[in-house]
């Protein structure tokens, strides 16, 4: 997928960074998985991750599939996957008595210099949050309108948890990066997590336990603006409740960071977050 060639290197810069798996356009798996050994496992030790990712079938493998769809049509020869060979019909679904029928919004993002739909997401995603928002990210640098709006909901009383990579990271860079922006949210009140026994690559949002996005997409620049990814934001309890158990047994595995302590941090760590800070949009 845009192989890097002379004359096009940007091309290459703006990579497909979407993760998913669709069978026979009826089943499909969304998440932070790629392929490979450290995937494996069950984050049992340190060579094999920590990650999630979400079966959907129906409708919303649909959705999954339209930006593989997306994607594939971009490369030599340009095929175009269509009809309901790749997208079978389904029956009207029906509920079960006293349960709500689960409503879905697919995002397939790509590079635009101007459009920002992964950030606009977020963005009203965390506003929306009334009682609870609860965010598990691998990769965690997000822009001031995004700190902001964490802020604000923490600020308005809102139980904002956050839960990212502790030291056992594959891009000590990018966590340094974030580390800069540690006390101020912790200040409004955010309470902030790091996983321990092993990398954490994760990537989940769950608000008031009623909506949830699951998907490829980090909190950072790159995701904002470079990188093709896709999620899904699915509005049902049910699974919401699933992701924040999940999110809060990780909690059970993860260090808690103490305002207090991490002032006290000395000048040779925050020198080195202002550095790698410098280089964020390109993490």
């Amino acid at each position: 997928f845009r192989s890097a060639r002379l004359g096009a290197l940007t091309r290459f810069h703006k990579r497909n960074h979407r993760r998913a798996i669709v069978i026979d356009g009826n089943v499909a798996f969304v998440g932070g998985m790629a392929v490979a050994e450290k995937w494996l496992g069950n984050a049992q030790d340190e060579e094999h991750w920590r990650d999630s990712m979400t079966e959907v079938t129906g409708p919303l493998a649909a959705t999954v599939q339209s930006a593989f769809v997306d994607s594939w049509a971009q490369i030599d020869p340009g095929e175009i996957l269509v009809g309901p060979a790749f997208f079978p019909e389904f029956p009207a679904p029906i509920a079960p008595p006293g349960e709500a029928i689960a409503l879905h919004t697919g995002l397939a993002s790509a590079p635009s210099s101007e459009n920002h739909p992964i950030r606009l997401l977020f963005l009203q995603t965390f506003s929306a949050a009334r009682q609870k928002l609860y965010i598990a990210n691998s990769y965690f640098v997000p822009d001031e309108t995004i700190r902001k709006a964490v802020v604000e909901r923490a600020k308005q009383g809102v139980d904002v948890r956050i839960l990212l990579p502790g030291d056992k990271t594959d891009a000590k860079p990018i966590r340094e990066s974030g580390h800069r922006h540690f006390e101020q949210l912790l200040e409004a009140g955010v309470k902030i997590y790091e996983y321990q026994p092993t990398m954490m690559h994760a990537k989940t949002v769950v608000v008031d336990g009623k909506f949830a996005v699951v998907g490829s997409s980090n909190m950072d620049v790159r995701s904002k603006e470079l990188n093709q990814e896709n999620v899904l934001g699915i509005l049902d309890v049910g699974f919401a409740r699933q992701v924040e158990e999940t999110f809060m047994n990780d909690l059970k595995s993860a260090k808690q960071i103490n305002l207090d302590e991490w002032r006290k941090r000395g000048m040779v760590k925050k020198l080195t977050e202002k550095v790698c800070s410098l280089f964020s949009e390109q993490y």
